[in-house]
């Protein structure tokens, strides 16, 4: 008997399948992009890098809590490490969003699957030297803005993933 790989389960289900380990033994659970609670907006950002050339491109997405995307965008942002391109991600997105005819909504939730760079956003004392002024200038753009940042899983975010990969050309 033949088992699917993790792959061809991805290619056949949308829902996001990804691997999970528990108590040593391996699992298969379904992890998929959750919509906000209404009243809400939710954007999923994403920055990836070229293996070759190290191209960088952003993407992101911004929907609603019936799935509707209101609003997407990806970019190429020239040479830059991953981290970086996770950053700039972030920081267009918002801009995008308090430039758009949502601003005003009641809150929004914006999920990254870099955990390093929520966690710098979060706390912007622990973010290192080189990316810090980036990192300020996102917590500065949200001000008092009923915004929250959350860490999502890669198999959750293949949406901007793709808008991401598509800004590298």
């Amino acid at each position: 008997m033949k088992f699917a790989s993790y792959w061809e389960l991805a290619a056949v289900f949308p829902d996001c399948p990804d691997k999970s380990k528990t108590s040593g033994q391996s699992r298969f659970s379904v992890m998929s992009w959750t919509p906000p609670p209404p009243g809400v907006l939710k954007l999923n950002v994403d920055g990836a890098v070229a293996s070759v050339g190290r191209a960088g491109g952003v993407g992101g997405l911004l929907r609603n809590s019936d799935r509707k995307c209101l609003l997407s965008f990806s970019r190429y942002v020239g040479q830059v490490p991953p981290l970086l391109a996770e950053i700039l991600a972030i920081k267009i997105g918002l801009e995008l969003f308090f430039n758009s005819a949502w601003r005003n909504v009641d809150r929004i939730i914006v999920e990254s699957d870099n955990k390093v760079v929520v966690e710098w956003i979060l706390n912007p004392v622990i973010c290192t030297g080189i990316f810090s002024p980036l990192v300020k200038e996102i917590v500065s753009l949200v001000g008092s803005n009923p915004i929250s940042f959350r860490h999502i899983s890669r198999g959750c975010n293949i949406d901007a993933d793709r808008l991401a990969k598509r800004g590298i050309g």
